[in-house]
């Protein structure tokens, strides 16, 4: 399962491994949280509901995104319909953010005062995790963007410029 990771640092999305981060709903019996049954049965119903959710809205953004590059490839897209269908995008993801909230509040009611340290203590590592690797990948980008287009050489610069001690004659 992927993330998409978007941030200041980078315009583009950047798909993280969320095994690689360490943070997932559906493992959270792996950190050891220990979890009763009755917790684990209203986890598992929490999360199965959640992730269709949220499976339900993103297939949603695909689709009026689909939409909206179809709209800005015509030879005369109406600006009054690109702006309209970027604010039925912009909804449907407040609605993931809202139903992500949703969730985590939920969680948060099944869960002790305990787990729940656990679970802020996972997710501040993961959040930190992530950064570092949107990092590593607008430093990659960087790098093979500049291998690409090469800089001058050094006395290509020289030879237009003159020295800065130099007089002007």
């Amino acid at each position: 399962m992927t993330l998409p990771l978007t941030g200041r640092a980078s315009a583009q999305s950047v798909e993280v491994d969320i095994a690689a981060v360490g943070y997932d709903i559906n493992t959270l019996e792996e950190g050891g949280f220990g979890f009763s049954n009755l917790q684990s049965q209203k986890k598992e119903a929490l999360s199965k509901g959640f992730l269709a959710d949220q499976s339900t809205l993103r297939e949603q953004i695909k689709t009026k995104h689909a939409a909206l590059r179809q709209e800005l490839s015509l030879e005369d897209p109406d600006q009054a319909q690109l702006h309209s269908m970027a604010h039925e995008i912009l909804a449907v993801q407040e609605k993931l953010i809202d139903n992500r909230i949703d969730y985590l509040f939920k969680l948060r009611g099944i869960l002790t005062p305990e787990q729940r340290k656990k679970l802020y203590a996972i997710r501040t590592e993961s959040q930190a995790k992530l950064k570092v690797l949107a990092e590593e990948r607008v430093t990659h980008h960087h790098q093979k963007k500049m291998k690409e287009e090469k800089a001058p050489p050094l006395s290509a610069t020289t030879d237009i410029l003159p020295h800065p001690d130099e007089k002007k004659k």
